[in-house]
C-alpha cells in the first residue's frame, strides 16, 4: 500500500492518485464524472479526500444486471430504497456508493454509445483489455466533460522470490505489447502528446 499512498512510515486513507484527482477536479467542472477511474477494481491508489473514484470492468456491461421482466418497476423500487433515510449510517453510505455507481454508469454508457470504435487492436491479455478500456474512456472525454483524467490498471505477480527470470519474462511479455497498443491508440485519438503513462512496482520501488 505504501507505493499507492506515498506515505512510507504511516498509514493513509487516501492514495496519491486520489489526492491528485482532488487537485484537478475543479478543472473538469461542471462535470460530476470522477476524475480518477480504476479498470482493475477498487484501489486505495484512487481514493482522494474530496473525490471518489469509479470502477469500470473491461468487457462487462456497465450498470445494473439481473433485473427480470419487470425491470422498470424493479428499478423504481430500488431507487426508492436508495433514497429512503433509515437512520443507519452504514446503510446510507452503501446507498450513496450504489447511487454514484448507477449515475456514473449511465453517464459513461451514454458517452460510449455515441462514439465510434477505437480501431487499434489490443492484446487479449488482462492488461491489454484494461488499457483498451482506458482508451475508450479517453476517446469520450469531451462527452464526459473531462479535461483531466487519471486511470489505474494493474498486473499482479511481480512479487517474486524465485524463478524471477521465467516469471518476469512472462509478465513483461504482457506489459510490452499492451502499452505499445495503448500508445498507438493515443496516436489514433490524437492525444499521444497529452497522455503520460508510467509503471509503478510493488513495495514502493521507484517509478520507471
Amino acid at each position: 500500500d505504501r507505493g499507492q499512498t506515498s506515505f512510507t512510515n504511516s498509514f493513509s486513507a487516501t492514495g496519491w492518485a486520489g489526492r491528485a484527482a482532488d487537485a484537478v477536479q475543479a478543472m473538469n467542472a461542471p462535470s460530476t464524472f470522477p476524475s480518477v477511474v480504476s479498470v482493475t477494481g477498487s484501489s486505495l491508489f484512487c481514493v482522494g479526500q474530496n473525490t471518489l473514484p469509479t470502477t469500470v470492468t473491461p468487457g462487462v456491461p456497465l450498470g445494473l444486471s439481473g433485473l427480470g421482466s419487470g425491470a422498470q418497476a424493479e428499478f423504481l423500487g430500488l431507487q426508492q430504497l436508495l433514497t429512503f433515510d433509515n437512520g443507519l449510517a452504514l446503510v446510507q453510505a452503501a446507498n450513496g456508493i450504489t447511487t454514484r455507481g448507477i449515475n456514473n454508469a449511465n453517464t459513461l454508457n451514454a458517452a460510449l454509445s455515441a462514439a465510434p470504435t477505437v480501431v487499434t487492436q489490443f492484446p487479449s491479455t488482462s492488461l491489454g483489455q484494461q488499457l483498451q478500456q482506458v482508451a475508450k474512456i479517453i476517446q469520450v472525454r469531451s462527452g464526459l466533460g473531462m479535461s483531466r483524467q487519471i486511470f489505474f490498471c494493474s498486473l499482479n505477480g511481480f512479487d517474486t522470490h524465485n524463478d524471477q527470470i521465467a516469471t518476469q519474462d512472462s509478465l513483461l511479455a504482457q506489459v510490452s505489447p499492451a502499452m505499445s497498443a495503448f500508445y498507438t491508440a493515443t496516436q489514433e485519438l490524437g492525444v499521444d502528446q497529452q497522455v503520460t503513462t508510467f509503471t509503478e512496482s510493488e513495495f514502493a520501488r521507484t517509478c520507471q
